[in-house]
């Protein structure tokens, strides 16, 4: 939990205010306004962190301290072909720009049985039971200051449900898109995913800009409740404005023998801040969580994970990598707890990094926390530039210095994309190849 801090907060705060006086004059239920007030409140107390906090020591927040937002009255001009490409055709999917959904975007028609899906913006006004519980509060000791803002000014989002003993075979896709007409404006979008026992599900989480250089501000809170003997795929993929501020935190609870595969992309946004922490509330539990990043001219990304082996037999899995140009930084916060009770755990963190630049800049912290004595815990990090024999080599056989350190480089991604299946490692390797050409390994 990030420690009180007084003097971030007054005249920096002033957007917030009023975005907060906005979200209390639509809401339709007494208590909603109150609970944002109480969670607003606790925002100011806290106020934003600074690197003198442990887990931002790495992230410098200043620019988004000094930018200004304000709440969009209305959603800009978005065309659905800069997704829909990456769609299969029975997919289904919400679409929400600017921080509204978009029916007519979207594709609901002919849900399966056992499958719920609702934007929060309906509950909100239509199911107060409901919209409590997509509204409730996180834990005590998973508050940080973006969790709490994001329940105060929270306005849409996705609610999903899927039944015990349901297979979805259909993905799922959750995408968040912004308009030219989103310069200067923030959303606080919220998906709360309650996968029931013995069911399957495979959910994707896009969020992407019409132009490379809209300023804005996206502080997105997902929850993941996932059934025993459930299995759940969940992929994001960060394809902002590289003059956005993105902050994506996601909390995942996983009951017994159930799987959870997470995996993540970024190749956008000029301050990106991923949180994803897992908790395994259950014996047999596996977490697979991987991660590539690309970053060029000036981005900063963040990912911090973090996983709690509560019981025996778990299992986790980390492998991020990260390819660095220009004057990119990328940081790494792995943690992995082991208590007292998850004895035969079974736990792996790797964190790779390739600078392409000398004046990019990797920061990596994996780290293992463990109280129990029979398990099986690895962890290790790198940072470091190309091979020179391999490079050497295939200038030797004539190849182009470019050509040479573009095959590399994607060969350096190849294990990570191996964690999803084929048909959507083709579709990461799409966004990948846009992050290539648009520098200046081709």
């Amino acid at each position: 939990m990030i420690a009180p801090n007084t003097t971030a907060t007054t005249d920096k705060t002033a957007a917030y205010q009023t975005a907060l006086a906005t979200v209390q004059t639509q809401d339709a239920w007494p208590w909603l306004k109150t609970q944002r007030a109480e969670q607003y409140t606790r925002f100011e107390t806290l106020g934003f962190p600074n690197r003198r906090d442990e887990e931002w020591k790495y992230t410098n927040l200043s620019a988004l301290k000094k930018s200004s937002f304000t709440l969009p009255q209305q959603p800009g001009a978005f065309e659905p072909s800069r997704y829909e490409s990456t769609l299969p055709a029975d997919a289904l999917s919400l679409v929400f720009v600017d921080g509204f959904f978009m029916p007519e975007l979207s594709r609901l028609d002919d849900l399966p049985k056992g499958l719920s899906v609702r934007p929060l913006s309906a509950l909100l006004r239509e199911d107060a039971e409901l919209a409590k519980a997509a509204m409730d509060p996180w834990e005590e000791d998973q508050v940080e200051c973006f969790s709490l803002l994001n329940t105060a000014l929270t306005r849409d989002g996705v609610v999903l449900k899927v039944e015990p003993g349901t297979a979805v075979t259909r993905e799922i896709h959750i995408i968040h898109a912004f308009s030219r007409e989103a310069q200067g404006t923030m959303t606080f979008p919220r998906n709360v995913l309650d996968i029931g026992a013995g069911s399957e599900v495979r959910v994707f989480q896009t969020s992407l800009s019409a132009d490379p250089q809209t300023q804005y501000f996206s502080n997105a809170l997902t929850h993941i409740t996932i059934g025993a003997n459930a299995h759940v795929r969940f992929v994001q993929v960060q394809l902002d404005s590289l003059s956005a501020f993105q902050v994506q935190m996601t909390r995942v609870v996983q009951a017994q023998d159930s799987q959870f595969h997470n995996f993540i992309l970024t190749v956008g946004g000029a301050l990106v801040r991923n949180s994803l922490a897992i908790e395994q509330a259950g014996t047999g539990v596996h977490t697979g969580m991987h991660g590539l990043t690309g970053v060029r001219e000036n981005q900063h990304v963040d990912n911090h994970t973090v996983v709690n082996h509560r019981f025996e037999h778990g299992t986790s899995d980390q492998l991020y990598k990260g390819i660095l140009q220009d004057k990119g930084r990328t940081v790494f916060n792995g943690k992995i707890y082991v208590q007292p009770a998850a004895q035969l755990t079974n736990a792996y963190q790797l964190n790779r990094n390739l600078l392409l630049s000398p004046k990019a800049q990797a920061y990596t912290r994996p780290q293992l926390e463990i109280y129990a004595d029979d398990v099986k815990c690895t962890h290790g990090a790198s940072v470091g530039p190309l091979d020179q024999d391999q490079l050497f080599y295939l200038l030797s056989r004539g190849i182009p210095r470019e050509q040479a350190v573009s095959l590399l480089a994607r060969g350096f991604v190849e294990d990570v994309l191996e964690a999803v299946p084929e048909n959507v490692r083709d579709r990461l390797r799409q966004h990948l190849n846009d992050y290539f050409a648009a520098t200046e390994i081709k």
